[in-house]
C-alpha cells in the first residue's frame, strides 16, 4: 500500500467522496487518499435530498444505477429549465454570488411580483408566459450563459474558486416583491460586470485540461419497429 499521495481529503461523506470521484475522473494519475471513520458509504437519499443534489448525483457523479438499486426514488413530473451551464460555475463563490443576486432579484421582480398583485390570474399561468415572463426568462438565460463562460475562462487560467475561503455573503435588504428586488438586481449586475472585466485579462495555463465536461442532452433512442406475431 502506497504511503505517498498527491491529495488527502479529510472526510468521506457526500462532499469528500464527490471531490475524490471528480478528481480521479479528471486526472486518473492523481494519488488520492480519503480519510474517513466509517468503512462503508452511509448516504441515504430521501426527503431532504434536493432536486439540485439529485441532478448532481445522477448527471455529474453518474450514480443513477446505484441510487435506483439501493434507494427509494420519488416519482413525479418535475423538470428543470435548461441549466445554461449552471453546473460549470457552482464551484466558484464569486460566480455563484452574482448568479444568486441576479436570480433572486429577477425572480421577485418578474414571476413572484405578478403572483402577489394578481394572485388568481398569475397562478393559472406558467411563470414565464407573456411578454413580461419571456423577457425575464431570456434575461436569466443570458446571465447564466455568461457566468458559465467566465467559469470556463477561470478554470483555464487556474483561478476557479480561488476566493472561496473565508467569505460571508448576506443579502440586504431582504428580498421582497417591489423596489427592494431592483436593488438586488443592481448589486448582481455590479458583481457580474466586475467578473466580466476580470475575465478579459485571464490567460489559460499551458497545461490546462477541462475538468468538468459540458453536459450534453442525450437524444432518445429511435423507436424499434416490430411486426405483430401472426395468430
Amino acid at each position: 500500500m502506497s504511503t505517498e499521495y498527491d491529495v488527502i481529503i479529510i472526510g468521506g461523506a457526500f462532499s469528500g467522496s464527490s471531490e475524490g470521484i471528480l478528481l480521479k475522473r479528471a486526472r486518473p494519475e492523481t494519488r488520492v487518499l480519503i480519510v474517513e471513520t466509517q468503512t462503508t458509504f452511509t448516504l441515504h437519499g430521501g426527503e431532504s435530498t434536493s432536486a439540485v443534489a439529485g441532478c448532481f448525483l445522477t448527471r455529474v457523479l453518474r450514480q443513477h444505477s446505484w441510487l435506483v438499486r439501493h434507494q427509494l426514488p420519488q416519482h413525479g413530473l418535475r423538470f428543470w429549465f435548461n441549466s445554461q451551464g449552471k453546473y460549470e460555475y457552482m464551484g466558484d463563490l464569486e460566480l455563484m454570488w452574482a448568479a444568486t443576486l441576479l436570480d433572486l432579484g429577477t425572480y421577485f421582480t418578474g414571476p413572484v411580483h405578478s403572483v402577489y398583485h394578481r394572485t388568481d390570474h398569475a397562478f393559472s399561468k406558467l411563470p414565464h408566459l407573456g411578454l413580461r415572463g419571456l423577457f425575464f426568462g431570456w434575461w436569466m438565460g443570458l446571465s447564466h450563459r455568461r457566468l458559465a463562460a467566465i467559469a470556463r475562462r477561470r478554470m483555464a487560467a487556474g483561478v476557479y474558486g480561488c476566493r472561496n475561503l473565508d467569505q460571508r455573503k448576506l443579502i440586504q435588504p431582504d428580498f421582497t416583491p417591489g423596489p427592494a428586488a431592483v436593488k438586488i438586481i443592481w448589486a448582481g449586475l455590479q458583481q457580474w460586470l466586475k467578473l466580466e472585466i476580470h475575465a478579459w485579462f485571464l490567460k489559460p495555463r499551458p497545461d490546462h485540461k477541462p475538468t468538468i465536461p459540458a453536459l450534453k442532452r442525450v437524444a432518445p433512442p429511435p423507436p424499434t419497429s416490430s411486426t405483430p406475431a401472426s395468430t
